[in-house]
């Protein structure tokens, strides 16, 4: 065996994996402060993000030890990956900036957040006002109390960063900027499953993970998930770090990394709550002389998360109040759970400090298998479900749109049908039942590692797949279509599964030559599997060529024009998209009758505005002439599927009517330039 490397070089390269996702959490809380104080300039952002990015980093370093040569070239395999991901990826991104799911929603914030410093996203209610029937609502964003703006949806980080491409490169490289965060989630992953099962095994479930269908789809479009996924991981990996070598900067670096999960998405807060168990279970365990130490490394990791966790929340409250006030029974629960673990987790500590009751409880012989059966019977229950249960649990709201997808798949009609007893079917879908079971072995061979050898590192990844991976294995608590709710499982339970599958790959090939060669056949298997329900849509763009149409309405609209959305899908699906990439204010209306449409051109020109329209048909306008041709594209999506992965595109025809308000009141319909 060759010596192990010290090179600074070298010992930088295998420690990437851990200290990206670090150098972007530090980039990304002084991102979302700006944001949030109104001061998002890219001019700003971007030094003061690096500035905090590369302080993180050479505060935490790389491990100081030296990695074997081996190490390095699994390392260098890994960036070689990643990097053909990402051009790939970027290659092939999607172009979703109409707003009829979360995409659209995330794709035009972002290019709003491009050339302007702050949120909400004013409409043209001002230049308008007064005019009867106006409206500033739009799918995925609410109106702000009073009106006259919208709040888009969710957290804003993910918006926020790729809005800073965007500002550089332009609003092309803003849709391809996604494919960059996704690959520092694998390579995040990378180092997460390395520690676990080594280098080999890790690079051979990155590779699963890049080639699958969730991760492709997810990663070219502009989804939130990616980017939660390299918090997840990369704070999973830097909190192992944190454990073996008791430093307080890296728990610190580690609650950082997890706590920025907040930042990205509603959800992320729940990294607070393992947290809170790892920190119980710690301390309740220190030997006497370790406690003190134990505490403050524990405060440490503690107000690492809290801190980006706060601003997440800061965010939602200030940027999206109206979508916080939704989910607050949500965000409740959360904050239940959190006040919860604590009380339990002091009972837990002190139970530990005064009595050797703990010490006597993981000391029990049976404990380390019965919880290994366990986990093995509860994997078995959940993939059972679909024998012998059928989950009803979608909220009312969607019941018309699971109908009508119902009956173009000629299925039964349940509208209140959930699927939710398929979740782990569906993982098979995109995995392949292989991993699933090895991924079930692994996590039973891992708890009862952590039950008899004590061993704290595997228990942040076990407590996370077993809380947040089972909450959502049971109740995805999404809309049952695929590919989109698979996005549910992205950010943590498919990689923890994969890191568990890869695990016990690495058993199994210590079990001599037999072992081996069921090893390398299952290893086999769980990367072609997912290669090859991903090819049939491998090389597919999605939402093409909606920026091409957009972009030529964008230049039949002077500097100077307001526009009005003169019906629902156009005020839904096209106000914001507009507003962002035109740069000018748009606002629905509900009746675009001639009298009205000539009292907003009234209106309108004392503010210097010229009155435009915009239709999805002509039907509904008072035309001055014969309707010209519309801005007419044929869009291609995925196909939307309840009973497998999909395997085909679909295309459907969009056209939009633009035209400019003349002092009667009726429509001059511009037509598109030729090609």
């Amino acid at each position: 065996m060759s010596a192990p490397v010290r090179s600074r070089p070298g010992v930088a390269l295998v420690w990437l994996p851990d200290l990206l996702p670090l150098a972007v959490a530090a980039f990304s809380v002084p991102t979302v402060v700006l944001l949030i104080a109104g001061q998002f300039h890219a001019w700003l952002v971007l030094p003061i993000g690096l500035a905090a990015a590369t302080a993180a980093v050479l505060v935490v370093g790389p491990e100081r030890r030296a990695v074997p040569r081996l190490d390095i070239t699994w390392s260098v395999l890994a960036l070689g990956l990643v990097a053909v991901s990402v051009l790939a990826n970027a290659a092939l991104s999607s172009q979703n900036i109409v707003v009829t799911r979360d995409p659209g929603t995330y794709a035009t914030t972002a290019q709003w957040l491009a050339d302007h410093s702050s949120l909400p996203i004013p409409t043209a209610r001002s230049v308008f006002e007064g005019t009867p029937g106006l409206s500033d609502a739009s799918l995925g964003f609410q109106t702000t109390e009073g009106g006259g703006a919208v709040d888009p949806q969710g957290n804003h980080l993910t918006q926020a960063l790729v809005a800073l491409v965007g500002s550089v490169l332009g609003p092309a490289a803003l849709l391809k900027a996604n494919a960059v965060i996704g690959g520092i989630a694998l390579l995040s992953f990378f180092g997460l499953a390395r520690r676990f099962a080594g280098g080999g095994w890790a690079l051979l479930v990155t590779m699963a993970l890049a080639g699958s269908m969730p991760m492709l789809h997810f990663v070219r479009a502009l989804y939130t998930e990616p980017l939660t996924l390299a918090m997840v991981v990369g704070g999973l990996s830097l909190l192992w770090r944190a454990q073996e070598g008791k430093r307080r900067r890296d728990a610190a670096a580690a609650g950082l990394v997890l706590g920025t999960s907040a930042l990205a998405r509603i959800d992320g807060s729940v990294s607070l709550l393992f947290l809170l168990v790892l920190v119980a279970v710690s301390l309740a365990l220190a030997p006497r002389p370790e406690r003190g130490r134990e505490l403050v490394r524990s405060a440490a990791l503690l107000l690492g998360a809290a801190v980006p966790t706060a601003v997440g929340l800061t965010d939602l409250r200030q940027l999206a109040p109206g979508y916080e006030r939704d989910l607050a029974s949500q965000l409740g629960l959360i904050e239940k759970a959190f006040i919860g673990l604590l009380v339990v987790g002091v009972v837990v500590v002190l139970v530990g400090w005064r009595t050797r009751l703990l010490e006597r409880m993981l000391g029990l012989r049976l404990l380390p298998n019965a919880a290994g059966v366990g986990v093995l019977g509860y994997c078995a229950l959940l993939a059972s479900r679909p024998l012998w249960l059928e989950r009803h649990a979608i909220p009312p709201v969607s019941y018309a749109n699971l109908a009508a997808l119902q009956r173009a798949l000629r299925q039964k009609v349940e509208v209140t049908r959930s699927y939710d007893e398929s979740t782990v079917t569906w993982l098979s879908w995109y995995y392949g039942w292989p991993a699933l079971v090895l991924a079930a072995v692994g996590l039973a061979v891992l708890t009862g590692r952590c039950l008899r050898g004590r061993d704290l590192r595997l228990l942040p990844a076990l407590t996370l797949v077993g809380s947040v991976g089972s909450l959502y294995l049971w109740n995805a608590s999404i809309f049952p279509d695929q590919i989109w709710a698979a996005r549910r499982f992205l950010p943590v339970v498919i990689p923890l599964l994969l890191v568990a599958a890869a695990f016990a790959l690495s058993l199994l090939w210590t079990r001599g030559t037999a072992g081996r060669v069921v090893a390398g056949l299952l290893g086999l298997a769980v990367v072609v599997m997912p290669l090859l329900t991903s090819r049939p849509l491998a090389t597919f763009r999605e939402g093409l060529p909606q920026l091409s149409q957009v972009q030529n309405v964008c230049r039949v609209l002077p500097d100077d024009a307001a526009v009005l959305m003169a019906d629902p899908a156009a005020q839904e699906r096209y106000a914001v998209t507009l507003r962002a990439y035109c740069n000018v204010p748009t606002i629905g209306i509900s009746s675009p009758t001639a009298a009205a449409l000539g009292q907003a051109r009234r209106t309108a020109l004392t503010r210097g505005r010229s009155t435009w329209v915009v239709a999805t048909s002509a039907g509904g306008l008072p035309l001055s002439s014969a309707p010209a041709r519309g801005f007419s594209v044929i869009a291609q999506k995925w196909e939307e599927l309840l009973d497998g992965p999909p395997s085909h595109p679909s295309f459907y025809t969009t056209t939009l009517y633009v035209g400019q308000v003349g002092a009667d009141g009726r429509v001059q319909l511009s037509a598109p330039a030729a090609p």
